[in-house]
């Protein structure tokens, strides 16, 4: 049982990842953040995701994100809070969660069954969340903070609380990780995309913000190739799990790139 336990903690990951990331891609919660004067996409996306964090530095945003040009998110972010406060824009992922889940699940057939689902998984899922200690983990700290004081009003809204406390935990933690084995932001973003199973090269540049050169010369660059990384590459995989199948993750990874 012990050998299946981290094979088992990264399926489920995965899974309630996909869960949670689907709002990054959706243009119905895009059109409620449209509402509030955002661009959908990356401005309304990284005003939801640091909002919990409230108008702080955006070398505090850039720190917890981890991935993204520091001089992307020093321009956005003081424009994203002249358009739009943090309290209105924690106030409109719940409302655009609430709208999407309406979308997703509103006129199932099986919609009882899929709610007894979410039910159960959200039950299952709260003792882990009762566990974890938030300290040194900065935007799983804020984000549970404000989810801990909405009140969903579907089973699936519910669901989707545990999961983005539950994601933000665990990319958390992998930050921690990349930072203590010295590999930077971009290059962490780029060794995801060398996988194959996250975004594609352009996409993950395009929104995390970084410019032609910045990419191009990075130690990960493709031009360079992944040799500066190699021995933290296998430093960071457990010798003991079997190397998941990439095949089948999600475009919306649960790795510390995505958003």
């Amino acid at each position: 049982m012990e050998s299946q336990r981290t094979p088992n903690i990264r399926a489920v990951s995965a899974r309630i990842n996909s869960f949670h990331s689907s709002i990054y891609f959706s243009q119905t919660v895009g059109a409620v953040y449209a509402k509030q004067g955002l661009e959908p996409g990356v401005e309304g996306n990284m005003a939801a995701r640091s909002a919990p964090l409230g108008r702080v530095n955006p070398g505090v945003v850039s720190a917890a994100y981890y991935n993204y040009s520091p001089n992307f998110v020093a321009e956005m972010l003081p424009r994203l809070w002249d358009t739009v406060t943090p309290e209105q824009m924690v106030r409109a992922r719940f409302d655009a969660v609430s709208a999407f889940m309406a979308e997703l699940f509103g006129d199932r057939d099986d919609i009882a069954l899929l709610t007894e689902a979410a039910t159960q998984l959200s039950e299952a899922l709260a003792p882990v969340l009762a566990a974890m200690d938030f300290a040194g983990r900065t935007l799983s700290a804020a984000t549970a903070d404000v989810i801990g004081a909405h009140e969903p009003s579907t089973a699936f809204e519910a669901l989707w609380d545990v999961a983005t406390v539950a994601r933000e935990f665990r990319g958390d933690g992998h930050v921690a990780s990349l930072v203590t084995a010295g590999v930077p932001g971009i290059d962490a973003l780029m060794l995801d995309v060398a996988t194959g199973a996250g975004f594609r090269p352009r996409a993950a540049q395009k929104t995390r913000g970084y410019t032609d050169e910045e990419w191009q010369t990075a130690p990960s660059s493709p031009r360079r190739g992944l040799s500066p990384w190699r021995p933290t590459i296998a430093a960071l995989t457990c010798p003991s799990s079997p190397r998941r199948d990439v095949s089948s993750r999600s475009r919306s990874s649960s790795s510390p790139t995505a958003p």
